[in-house]
């Protein structure tokens, strides 16, 4: 979310903007699209600023699971799907070849969890796991671990990537995310970007109150 004073005109990747919401200091980060980017951008803020807490808020596409375009969720957990050997039909993730420990941080069981204490949160919000993907399209689900599958499954290009640099700083990380689409659409006429911005925008305003009690 950024602040209504900036000229879109002048939004660039990689740069961040500073505003006040009630008595909170907000820092804007555009990453752009990617996990390269996202990662990389990540370290360069992390390295020369501190934060309270991380968001990364943006669109996702519904890879599984119950929901409709619009719907907002809070990732609990991501996952590199594409991180191994193979193709869709016969995969092994570097955890299972053991070219990365699976528990070594900051991955646990494989997998990039939120490090936020949801508990402090009054409203009622929906949850999703997600996958973190270089190229949007439908996984075979056979080659995903069946723990995905306990929440609906969101698509993102770059919330893993955030996580990663997060938890390795010790920083509180929260993806929040509106579905646009279903995976299965690649054709972009077929998004709902609009309603989905609309719904993000809305949950932003939301966290950040509860933030500023």
């Amino acid at each position: 979310m950024l602040p209504n004073f900036i000229d879109k005109k002048e939004i660039k990747i990689g740069k961040h903007y500073i505003s006040q919401y009630k008595n909170l200091e907000v820092v804007s980060l555009i990453t752009g699209v990617g996990m390269l980017s996202t990662a990389y951008i990540m370290s360069k803020i992390l390295t020369n600023q501190k934060f309270d807490i991380a968001l990364n808020i943006g669109i996702a596409g519904l890879f599984s699971g119950s929901a409709t375009i619009g719907d907002v969720f809070f990732i609990k957990k991501d996952f590199f799907p594409e991180l191994g050997c193979g193709n869709d039909e016969l995969f092994s993730s570097a955890f299972n070849k053991n070219l990365i420990n699976a528990d070594e941080k900051p991955y646990s069981k494989g997998f990039l969890n939120s490090n936020f204490d949801f508990s402090k949160l009054c409203n009622n919000y929906k949850f999703a796991n997600g996958i973190t993907v270089n190229r949007t399209q439908m996984f075979n689900q056979n080659i995903l671990p069946e723990s995905l599958f306990d929440l609906p499954v969101l698509e993102t290009m770059e919330n893993a990537a955030f996580f990663y640099s997060c938890i390795l700083d010790d920083l509180p990380c929260v993806g929040l995310r509106a579905v646009s689409n279903f995976t299965v659409d690649i054709d972009k006429n077929k998004w709902n970007i609009v309603l989905a911005l609309n719904n993000l925008h809305k949950n932003t305003l939301s966290l950040l109150n509860e933030f500023s009690k």
